[in-house]
């Protein structure tokens, strides 16, 4: 159960455990757009975010990275909302990653 605290502006905001997080949405959202990346910047993700092996391959396409991001920036939502609709979130965040009108760093 989530619990709460008194935020440094004075709000109170609602504390969640990543368990509780990871089981409200396990299922992750279907992306349908394939991100268009210029070859220099699918360099750069090859070198610097792609999630990597032991070996340091990549096991990650730039779809998955952006896929990561956006369920991972969605997930925050249920920090102010338990009800959140969390797979909507992660839709339009990586919607406006592929379009790349958004990029988190």
């Amino acid at each position: 159960m989530a619990k709460t605290r008194q935020s440094s502006i004075g709000h109170e905001t609602e504390i969640f455990s990543l368990s509780e997080l990871k089981s409200a949405d396990a299922r992750p959202a279907e992306h349908q757009i394939e991100p268009e990346f210029t070859p220099n910047a699918l360099l750069i993700l090859e070198k610097r975010y792609l999630r990597k092996d032991a070996d340091g391959k990549s096991i990650e396409t730039p779809k998955g990275m952006l896929e990561r991001v956006a369920r991972n920036i969605a997930s925050i939502e249920k920090s102010f909302n338990e009800k959140a609709d969390v797979r909507k979130w992660e839709k339009a965040f990586y919607e406006m990653m592929a379009h790349l009108e958004f990029m988190p760093n």
